[in-house]
């Protein structure tokens, strides 16, 4: 799996830094304290196994553990802040918003109110009122 887009430039931060301030035994050691196997990570030599690491550790949602231990070993280097992940399913959804209109009237009436209930709309209709009167009351 690739990293998401949003994610390499955090990802290649992280793997420069890595480069730099560690040395092969140390990064070793991280992988260890880490449960990752040194020797499990595909591709040959220090900086293609960092880079499998940290694209490893993106997969299994493990950055933030990396960046901790990072921040503990190296505390002089300024590491990366993770950002909490954004889920487009996890979003909320927006509430609907409704504005009321207040010239929308609903009349219901008895059925022995009919007429006076048609007269009623006819003269709230004059007056700019949408009004919507129930069929069969």
């Amino acid at each position: 799996m690739m990293p998401s887009p949003t994610n390499n430039h955090l990802l290649v931060q992280i793997h420069e830094l890595l480069h730099k301030h560690f040395s092969l035994e140390e990064f070793r050691d991280l992988c260890f304290k880490l449960g990752i196997g040194y020797d499990d990570l595909a591709g040959e030599g220090l900086d293609a196994k960092m880079r499998e690491f940290v694209a490893r550790m993106d997969r299994e949602s493990r950055l933030d553990d990396l960046l901790a231990f990072g921040t503990r070993l190296r505390p002089k280097v300024t590491w990366p802040e993770m950002a909490a992940p954004v889920s487009l399913e996890a979003a909320p959804t927006p509430p609907l918003t409704f504005t009321r209109n207040p010239n929308q009237i609903f009349l219901s009436h008895a059925h022995q109110d009919s007429d006076f209930a048609h007269r009623l709309a006819a003269d709230l209709r004059t007056h700019g009122c949408d009004i919507w009167i129930a069929p069969d009351s």
